[in-house]
């Protein structure tokens, strides 16, 4: 997002974060590049009724870290925008952030038994108002909790 204050903007760039205002001078918007790749290879395991754990091989930049958005029954459709920090637990269209930070693993708890989860995972760089996720082909899956207890 652009800051309230800046009037008369002639220029800006999405890709290198600069903007030219109204008097020829180069505003910084956003401080941080957006990671080249994401992370990769996600896998499901310790699966149960109410939790199961994701992990999953970091991203060769080296990221800040990564944003997790999870959905019941189907894909989330909305993806994070650039210059917003969410939290977890935090509402993001229809989906719901559910890990934020730079572990290439985390758990799920409280889950609904016999319901299939999907999830997004996002790379980012950078933190508060110069966040930069990379928003296209986030790492995708989904993984189903087991109707009752353990699976053996």
């Amino acid at each position: 997002g652009l800051p309230g204050s800046i009037t008369g903007i002639h220029f800006s760039s999405a890709s290198t974060g600069y903007m030219v205002g109204g008097s020829g001078t180069f505003v910084k918007y956003q401080s941080e590049l957006e990671p080249e790749y994401q992370a990769s290879d996600l896998v499901f395991d310790e699966v149960y009724a109410n939790s199961m754990r994701l992990s999953y091989t970091a991203s060769p930049d080296i990221p800040t870290g990564y944003l997790a958005i999870r959905k019941a029954t189907s894909a989330p459709t909305t993806d994070p925008l650039d210059g917003i920090e969410y939290t977890v637990g935090q509402t993001l269209g229809d989906g719901t952030v559910v890990f934020k930070g730079n572990s290439t693993s985390f758990s799920q708890t409280a889950l609904t038994a016999g319901v299939t989860y999907h999830y997004k995972i996002y790379a980012f760089n950078g933190s508060g108002n110069a966040i930069n996720y990379k928003a296209d082909q986030p790492l995708t899956g989904s993984e189903a909790t087991y109707v009752t207890g353990a699976p053996w």
